[in-house]
């Protein structure tokens, strides 16, 4: 493709080419967080077998998988991504004859398999350079009248996977968490609703649907070790423990800096209910000490708050 300068998401290729390894080695935790929205996205899309839908960012291919699943035996799903070392992680780890990878920059290229029936993203969209280059020509790969459907980050106040590890390694480094563009390419680029229906609305879509997904993320106490390595998988985290000059004493920093943080979200739970909150198993049961209050076992979690926006349109 030549001089990496020419490449319009040259910073963005570099970036994600860096951290694919990584990337891919966190992909069975950080999905605990992802996985949950993406699945509403596929929901939303309704894609039929036979049909070639276009995974719009794939990254390591897990979603790409996913959609191969859901249109088989005779659809198709093309995952493409701007990372060639995702591509080749990609096509090294899923085995779906359903399921085809391509290296491609969708701000101007043009993947092989066009015109598909539908795109798909699962927070893939946040990215780009001119995104309304970018969904002009993800609209000119579907046929007319098309579906896209994806799912990208509200507010970063919003999700506290995100606060927490921002203010972990902040604590730890000493370096004051980044505040760059709210529009610049990164995971919330896509957080104001008036910025996606402009974008959508430039790049030629049509009817245009925004709807709030939020939902509370929960694990036991004993797993706070599972979600320090989820959170380290995160951004501010894994470029505080990837940066120059971190070695072990750096890293113990900030990860004793992520288990504190998660302590202040330790909440407990009866029946699987939040203390305080509605007891929804309508269990009228007298206590086995003959009171009017049943039973309850009551167990600590820690209690993360994670929320998106599921959006829609047509071609």
């Amino acid at each position: 493709m030549g001089d990496d300068g020419a490449i319009p998401n040259a910073k963005q290729r570099r970036y994600w080419d860096e951290v694919a390894p990584s990337w891919a080695e966190s992909q069975a935790r950080s999905g605990q967080i992802s996985g949950p929205f993406g699945d509403a996205v596929l929901d939303a899309l309704r894609v039929r077998v036979g049909e070639r839908v276009l995974d719009i960012g794939c990254g390591t291919g897990g979603t790409t998988r996913a959609l191969a699943d859901a249109l088989h035996p005779s659809g198709a799903a093309v995952g493409v991504d701007l990372s060639p070392v995702m591509i080749e992680i990609a096509r090294a780890s899923v085995f779906h004859g359903g399921a085809t990878f391509q290296v491609a920059d969708l701000e101007s290229e043009r993947p092989e398999g066009a015109p598909f029936d539908a795109a798909y993203s699962r927070f893939g969209v946040m990215f780009f350079e001119n995104p309304v280059a970018a969904f002009t020509n993800i609209r000119g790969l579907l046929h007319p009248g098309g579906r896209l459907a994806f799912c990208c980050w509200q507010g970063v106040a919003h999700n506290d996977w995100m606060t927490v590890a921002a203010a972990a390694a902040s604590e730890a480094t000493g370096e004051p968490p980044r505040r760059g563009d709210p529009g610049a390419p990164g995971p919330f680029a896509l957080a104001d609703p008036a910025r996606i229906e402009e974008v959508l609305g430039a790049a030629g879509f049509s009817l245009v649907r925004i709807e709030p997904i939020e939902g509370d993320l929960e694990w036991p106490e004993a797993e706070i070790e599972e979600v320090v390595a989820i959170l380290s998988g995160v951004g501010p985290v894994r470029d505080a423990l990837s940066g120059p000059g971190v070695d072990a004493s750096v890293r113990d920093r900030v990860l004793d800096a992520l288990r504190q943080r998660l302590a202040g979200f330790l909440i407990d739970t009866e029946d699987g209910e939040a203390s305080g909150g509605e007891v929804s198993d309508g269990d009228t049961s007298r206590g086995t000490d003959g009171s009017d209050s049943p039973d309850r076992a009551v167990e600590r979690v820690i209690c993360l708050h994670a929320a998106a926006h599921l959006v829609t349109a047509r071609a």
